[in-house]
């Protein structure tokens, strides 16, 4: 799939699924992520290593509205067979945001998986954090999923 698809094509599979964006839980949405990472190669990017990876991270954090707790997580696509001008990496996300009081005590932390191999233990890791204990089952304040290019 090209790059510029992912968001469309994750969007389509969580359709397909039978859910709507704004009605997953971070425990369903979290497995059709990382489902979609296994299924869904991005063309022009190494797929182990730095060229396509995931980002997962949670915590409590203060935005213009106010203090939140996010679940978020982050497929990175570094594209490797372009010249310099066009060079680019793109991240696609999914993120759930609560009230602060869902996250209390829970801290933050942040996980990479790079290697194609890691994923399965990187996702019962992800799947096994206080943060998707606590939320994963619970219907968040907003579900969005955004897709964006990265400049390094």
């Amino acid at each position: 799939m090209k790059v510029h698809q992912t968001p469309t094509r994750f969007l389509a599979r969580v359709q397909s699924a039978g859910y709507n964006r704004t009605e997953l839980t971070p425990d369903v949405g979290l497995d059709l992520f990382f489902d979609f990472f296994e299924e869904e190669e991005a063309d022009g990017c190494e797929r182990d290593g730095m060229g396509d990876r995931l980002e997962f991270q949670y915590g409590t954090f203060a935005g213009s509205g106010g203090a939140y707790f996010e679940v978020l997580a982050v497929r990175e696509m570094v594209l490797s067979d372009t010249d310099e001008d066009t060079d680019g990496a793109y991240r696609l996300s999914l993120s759930f945001r609560f009230p602060p009081a869902a996250g209390a005590g829970l801290g933050g932390e942040l996980m990479v998986c790079e290697f194609e191999d890691e994923l399965p233990g990187y996702r019962r890791d992800v799947m096994n954090t206080p943060a998707v204990a606590a939320v994963g089952r619970m219907v968040a304040q907003s579900v969005n999923v955004h897709f964006e290019k990265v400049m390094y």
